[in-house]
């Protein structure tokens, strides 16, 4: 009997793993949503080396403190509520904007952004998505992956780049969303919060 009990034990913990993992992805995916545009709610090679501590926040930007987590954002942009968890930091009088992410997630950031990417690119509302990349990064000591595509939404090619980070059982999405003709000019808001990116306790 002792042996059944803890057997049926066993099995009970990896099937609450595995629902946690599912859990995680579906979180993620509904949390990417819609921008006011379309787009849904994040290049190189993974290495274990340890990289540079965040940077401090240049001039130009301000902190922002996200859900469980601070980075740098341009001076001037606004924040405005998703839903728990997202967050739009917008600059005025535009479209373009980064969002923050974070949910409880076990997956790995790659099998996240893969999963959304499917969802998304199955979505017709989204014609013509066009993957650029998708793939681990090296960020860091964390696991982490990018996702970059274009697409059209109300006659406009959007650009987005999505950077998913998984640290201590979290997930975390910095996004940045913006017309295609303002790529160039747009990655350097992308790069500063990535740079500046740092979880709590961390």
């Amino acid at each position: 009997m002792d042996r059944r009990r803890r057997t049926l034990a066993a099995l009970l913990a990896v099937v609450a793993l595995l629902l946690a993992a599912v859990l995680g992805v579906v979180l993620l995916l509904t949390s990417l949503g819609r921008d006011d545009t379309g787009t849904p709610g994040a290049a190189g090679r993974s290495t274990s080396a340890a990289a540079p501590a965040p940077a401090s926040i240049p001039t130009g930007y301000t902190r922002y403190d996200a859900d469980g987590f601070s980075l740098g954002v341009p001076a001037g942009w606004k924040p405005e509520p998703v839903r728990p968890g997202v967050v739009d930091i917008r600059e005025p009088n535009s479209s373009r904007f980064l969002r923050l992410i974070t949910v409880g997630s076990t997956a790995s950031a790659l099998d996240q952004l893969t999963a959304a990417e499917r969802q998304f690119g199955a979505n017709p509302d989204y014609a013509p998505y066009r993957r650029i990349r998708l793939e681990k990064v090296s960020y860091r000591s964390y696991d982490a992956a990018e996702w970059e595509f274009t697409f059209t939404s109300r006659n406009s090619l959007r650009h987005v780049l999505y950077r998913g980070v998984v640290v201590g059982g979290r997930s975390y999405g910095l996004y940045l969303s913006v017309p295609d003709g303002r790529w160039a000019e747009s990655q350097a808001a992308f790069r500063t919060a990535a740079d500046t990116f740092r979880p709590a306790g961390g």
